[in-house]
This record gives structure tokens, C-alpha cells and sequence, in this order.
């Protein structure tokens, strides 16, 4: 049985990494809509106790990551005003 190597330049590697990239992005991406989508549909299903709560329970999970390092690092308030809009 004959063998053949195949030598992989560092612009194969390269164009590669980006599609692997692009396609992880696509998947990761779609998840996060679809998931978005159910949990939008599962709490208009609810009963809408969601007055009164906390702004930052319904930010998106970023926001609330980085509220939680500044409060941490710097000691810092952060307003519901900085919760990114979704549109």
C-alpha cells in the first residue's frame, strides 16, 4: 500500500482555521437566537409577575458579566442605563 503525505502550507492552515472559525461562529450564533426565541416565547407565556424585579435579570448574559467585574474590580454602581438594547 502506497501512502501519500500531504504537506498542509501555513495559508492552508490558515484558510482552514478561518472556515472552522466562520462555521463555529454560525452554529454558536444560531443556538443563541433560537434560544432567545424560547425563552421570549416561554416568559409571554407566563404570568407576567415580572414587575418590580431586578433589570439586570432579563440583561443579556455579557452585560450581566460585565456588571459583575466592575462591581467587583472597581467598586461601582452600574445603572440599568447601560443594559444593551435589543432590537
Amino acid at each position: 500500500m502506497k501512502s501519500e503525505q500531504t504537506h498542509v502550507t501555513p495559508l492552508g492552515a490558515f484558510g482552514r482555521g478561518l472556515v472552522a472559525g466562520a462555521v463555529g461562529t454560525a452554529a454558536m450564533t444560531a443556538w443563541q437566537k433560537l434560544s432567545a426565541r424560547l425563552q421570549q416565547s416561554s416568559s409571554a407565556d407566563s404570568d407576567g409577575d415580572s414587575q418590580g424585579n431586578d433589570p439586570w435579570e432579563s440583561a443579556p448574559a455579557p452585560a450581566q458579566v460585565a456588571k459583575r467585574l466592575i462591581e467587583g474590580v472597581f467598586q461601582r454602581e452600574v445603572g440599568a442605563e447601560k443594559i444593551p438594547r435589543r432590537e
